[in-house]
C-alpha cells in the first residue's frame, strides 16, 4: 500500500477549547519509517456562553486554525482560536444595572498522543487517539466596565476517534482537564474619563477547577459541521483589595465564588494546506 490515500473527517474544537483534534480532510503517506497522515484547516462558526460569576451572557462569531500529523503509534498536534461578540452582564461589583459589552476569547493548545487504532485493526485514516494536552485560555468582558479578565492553564487527557465511510466521516471527542493555574485580574483604571490602566490585582482561582469538553461533528467530501460543549468547573477566588479607578478613595475587597461555566459553539469548515506529499 504505497499510494496517497486522501479521506474526508472532521476536526473537533479542543479550549479550549476551544479546539480542534483531528480535522476536515488528511493525507496519508508511506515514509521511510512507515505510514503516516497529516493535515491543517480552518473554521469558523458561532458559540453562546453563560457564565455564572461573574454573571455573563455572551453570543458571538470564532476562528479556528489547527494541524495534526499522526502515524500507526502517535500523534501530536496544535490549535489556536479566537472569538469576538457581544455580552450582556447582569451583574457586578461595582454596578447591578444589565448593561451590554463588547468582549472576546482566545485560546491555544498542544498535544500529544497515542494512536490505538493499530491494536484496534483500523486502518490509519480511522484512527483512535488517547491525548494529552496543555491549553491556556484568555477571557476579555469589556475595559469599560472595570470587569476583571479571565486567564487559566490546563492540563488534560481525552478521547477521539474517526469512522471514514466513502465520501463521510463520522466523529466524536471527549476530554477532560484540570485547571493548574487561574486567575482574575481586576484592571484599575486611572479616571471614568481613561482607558489607560494604573494597576491590575490577581484574584487566584482555587485548585479544585476541572473543564469536560465534547463534541460531534459529520463531513462531507472537504466540508464539515460540527457541535461542541465545554463544561467549567472554576473554584472560589482568593479576595484582594481593588479600586474602580485610581482616584477613588474607595477600595473594595473582591473576589468570585466557585462558579458553573456552560460554552456550546457551532462551527462549519473546509481543510487546506497538505502536507507529506
Amino acid at each position: 500500500m504505497n499510494r496517497a490515500l486522501k479521506k474526508s473527517l472532521f476536526m473537533p474544537l479542543i479550549c479550549g477549547l476551544p479546539l480542534s483534534l483531528l480535522p476536515a480532510k488528511y493525507i496519508c503517506a508511506e515514509g521511510a519509517k512507515g505510514f503516516w497522515c497529516s493535515t491543517s484547516k480552518m473554521g469558523v462558526g458561532t458559540y453562546y456562553a453563560h457564565y455564572k460569576h461573574p454573571k455573563i451572557n455572551h453570543f458571538g462569531g470564532h476562528l479556528s486554525v489547527s494541524s495534526l500529523y499522526w502515524k500507526e503509534r502517535f500523534s501530536i498536534g496544535a490549535d489556536i482560536s479566537g472569538g469576538l461578540g457581544e455580552q450582556k452582564i447582569s451583574s457586578d461589583f461595582f454596578d447591578s444595572a444589565p448593561k451590554n459589552s463588547f468582549g472576546g476569547f482566545l485560546g491555544f493548545g498542544l498535544y500529544t498522543g497515542v494512536n490505538l487504532g493499530d491494536f484496534l485493526k483500523n486502518e490509519i485514516q480511522n484512527p483512535f487517539i488517547l491525548h494529552f494536552s496543555t491549553s491556556f485560555h484568555f477571557d476579555n468582558y469589556g475595559l469599560r466596565n472595570n470587569m476583571p479578565d479571565t486567564l487559566f492553564f490546563t492540563l488534560g487527557a481525552g478521547l477521539s476517534s474517526i469512522k471514514t465511510i466513502d465520501k463521510f466521516s463520522l466523529e466524536y471527542s471527549l476530554h477532560y482537564g484540570y485547571v493548574v493555574y487561574g486567575s482574575y485580574r481586576f484592571i484599575e483604571r486611572k479616571n471614568p474619563n481613561s482607558l489607560a490602566i494604573s494597576r491590575r490585582s490577581e484574584s487566584t482561582i482555587g485548585h479544585n477547577s476541572h473543564e469536560a469538553k465534547a463534541s460531534l461533528a459529520i463531513t462531507y467530501n472537504s466540508f464539515y459541521a460540527k457541535f461542541s460543549c465545554i463544561y467549567r468547573f472554576l473554584d472560589d477566588s482568593k479576595e484582594v483589595w481593588v479600586k474602580k479607578f485610581s482616584t477613588d478613595s474607595t477600595t473594595y475587597r473582591l473576589g468570585y465564588p466557585h462558579t458553573h461555566n456552560l460554552i456550546t459553539m457551532l462551527e462549519v469548515g473546509y481543510s487546506f494546506g497538505e502536507f507529506g506529499k
